[in-house]
């Protein structure tokens, strides 16, 4: 695409107006006038030719995958690389997608010798997860006179992957990943005899008749006893809710501290998945740093994804790029399917932890019905965001007039009605925890390491 430069039109007048005024001044001599705009003509087109050749042979390239985290300022880095002579100065600028914020609009470039490669390291910060493409970097130059400017685009495809933001969680986690009180010489002894078969040993006298293997009893003739070893690597799975729920806005408490990243506020509507998604790569790295094995699965009104726990930088990186693109689908949660697939899949017992939101009664039974298929063989744990008015009553002072009676009277019913459900969840033999919005991830790691510390496994 060639568009006028900064010198076309000046000089067009410049040389159009006394050309014109000759011409109607003195008719009998009006060829030589015409003669001189045809020649501007000529010459304004010749530029225009020269300016289609300026950038033939800059040449744009840029990794195929470049990852970032949200709300966080990362780089692109786009190279030019010049074949052959050396074009004229130009400048570059490249069309981010929707959900990016870009820090760096055009830059202007020199090129100096043939084979240079030009670096533009391009500045941006992405506003929400997914996988985004970034298909073209559009290039300007000017012609030879600057008449014109010449603008063309070269194809980069780029693949940009958008993580959830950990760091933004570094301080509520950084005591718990700086603790090396579990790493030394000295091994921390563990209390039990363990469930994990291991192998049959001949009956020593004292051990349990529980212990005994009455089947190869029966084979050998003589009593066999079966050993346990402790389990040393356990399986944890996160299963997220991605339905109606999880779309609407994360409940922000009045006096939260959460609302503003230094000088820049973070976006306080943001719906709950999010804080869903960041809380389960949370606990995936506890589950590494800790040796257990770590397990994925998304549900909405059917079963999105499962991964079956592992170990590894590989499984976790595999994990991280499901929870990236991750959305939550305007339908109503159906709790039977995942708990029935878990319930059938899952032969080794684990923990499960649902971030769910359970303030509807409705769902809060749906769910009670649906743990019958998991609670037998499986340690079940719900997390939910604590509305912010479910308080109990007389809890802060801040009351001033009629309306703040009546508002703090239905957060305390709805207080009683969670507590009254999490008594349930316990007699269920499960457990349902409410955890405020700035301290999700703490908590759900905290009641991880309190599963492990009491070998509820």
């Amino acid at each position: 695409m060639i568009v006028p430069g900064g010198r076309l039109p000046a000089l067009a007048a410049a040389v159009a107006i006394p050309a014109m005024t000759w011409a109607f001044l003195e008719p009998a001599e009006a060829s030589i006038p015409m003669a001189v705009m045809g020649g501007f003509a000529a010459v304004a087109l010749a530029d225009a030719l020269l300016a289609k050749k300026s950038l033939a042979r800059v040449e744009a390239k840029a990794p195929e995958t470049v990852r970032l985290a949200r709300n966080r300022e990362g780089v692109v880095p786009v190279s030019f690389h010049v074949h052959g002579k050396p074009p004229r100065p130009f400048r570059a600028g490249l069309a981010p997608p929707p959900a990016f914020e870009s820090l760096d609009e055009v830059r202007a470039f020199l090129p100096g010798r043939p084979g240079d490669v030009l670096e533009m390291p391009w500045r941006c910060r992405p506003l929400r997860r997914g996988r985004y493409l970034l298909e073209w970097c559009f290039l300007e130059a000017s012609s030879p006179l600057k008449l014109w400017r010449w603008r063309t685009r070269r194809p980069l495809k780029t693949e940009l992957r958008v993580y959830p933001d950990l760091l933004g969680e570094r301080k509520t986690l950084s005591a718990f990943f700086l603790d090396r009180r579990g790493w030394g010489i000295h091994p921390r002894p563990l209390v039990g005899k363990g469930r994990e078969f291991e192998n049959l040993r001949d009956y020593v006298p004292g051990d349990g008749m529980e212990d005994v293997h009455w089947k190869a009893t029966a084979r050998r003739g003589h009593p066999v006893t079966k050993v346990f070893r402790t389990e040393r690597t356990r399986e944890v799975y996160v299963v997220v809710d991605a339905s109606r729920s999880s779309l609407r806005p994360v409940p922000l408490s009045p006096a939260s501290s959460w609302k503003t990243d230094g000088d820049r506020p973070l976006p306080s509507r943001e719906p709950l998945v999010e804080r869903f998604v960041t809380a389960a790569l949370a606990l995936g790295l506890a589950a590494e740093r800790q040796g257990d094995r770590f397990g994925l699965a998304a549900f909405s009104d059917r079963l999105e994804h499962f991964s079956r726990a592992s170990r590894g930088r590989g499984h976790y990186n595999h994990c991280r790029e499901v929870l990236a693109t991750l959305e939550a689908r305007p339908v109503a949660p159906d709790f039977d399917e995942p708990c029935s697939f878990l319930a059938s899949r899952l032969k080794r017992r684990a923990l499960l932890v649902f971030l769910t939101t359970l303030d509807d009664p409705v769902l809060a039974e749906g769910f009670l019905k649906s743990l019958e298929a998991l609670r037998r063989r499986h340690l079940v744990q719900a997390i939910m965001l604590r509305p912010p008015s479910a308080r109990p009553l007389f809890s802060d002072d801040a009351v001033a007039t009629a309306d703040d009676v009546y508002g703090r009277l239905a957060g305390h019913f709805s207080w009683a009605s969670l507590r009254e459900l999490e008594q349930r969840f316990r007699r269920r033999g499960a457990s349902l925890a409410l955890a405020d919005h700035e301290t999700l991830c703490l908590q759900l790691i905290s009641r991880y390491m309190a599963v492990k510390q009491r070998q509820l496994l």
